[in-house]
């Protein structure tokens, strides 16, 4: 693990590498994915940087983001999650739910994480 950047996005936090994939609940109309390809998140907390066979790390932290730090990647389509059972019973009163439900998701891959002009690749 060369390089890697903790983001903001969707409501969570999430480890994020250049060249991986990643799913997160991002809503978009549909009209608007298609229209857009990129990505880009500016809600970054960290970024750590290890270099080479030197082996130097650095990490920079936010409070609570890093100023000019951003994640560029590339949208590749909207899912849907697995399916979510919720069952509700009353044992005594004989009634009973069933409910299902499905996550909407966007997966997309990281490209590049930049820092001040300065782009961290692995």
């Amino acid at each position: 693990m060369n390089t890697y950047a903790i983001v903001e996005a969707g409501g969570e936090q999430l480890q994020v590498e250049p060249g991986r994939f990643y799913d997160i609940r991002l809503e978009m109309p549909i009209d608007e994915l298609s229209k857009q390809r990129k990505i880009v998140f500016s809600r970054i907390l960290m970024i750590r940087n290890t270099d080479g066979p030197s082996g130097q790390s650095n990490t920079f932290m936010g409070k609570p983001w890093l100023e000019n730090a951003t994640v560029k990647g590339r949208i590749f389509h909207q899912r849907r999650g697995n399916k979510m059972i919720v069952y509700n019973m009353r044992p005594k009163k004989h009634t009973s739910k069933k409910r299902a439900h499905r996550q909407s998701l966007l997966r997309f891959v990281v490209d590049a994480i930049c820092l001040n002009n300065k782009t961290f690749l692995n």
